[in-house]
């Protein structure tokens, strides 16, 4: 798996996990953080992510 430029990098609330963000839109999960999708996979391509947010 190769990523690159990463724009974000967020922790879970238990701080167990983390998901970082790139700028093409693929979101990797890590630790106890869930996988929620990504947006190359809806066949959606953007090359100009520059932020990531948890609510």
């Amino acid at each position: 798996m190769h990523v690159h430029d990463v724009v974000g990098v967020v922790g879970t609330g238990d701080g167990r996990g983390y998901w970082m963000v790139g700028s093409d839109g693929g979101v990797f999960a890590f630790g106890d953080a869930g996988f929620v999708g990504w947006i190359p996979g809806l066949g959606i391509h953007v090359d100009n992510i520059v932020a990531f947010a948890r609510q």
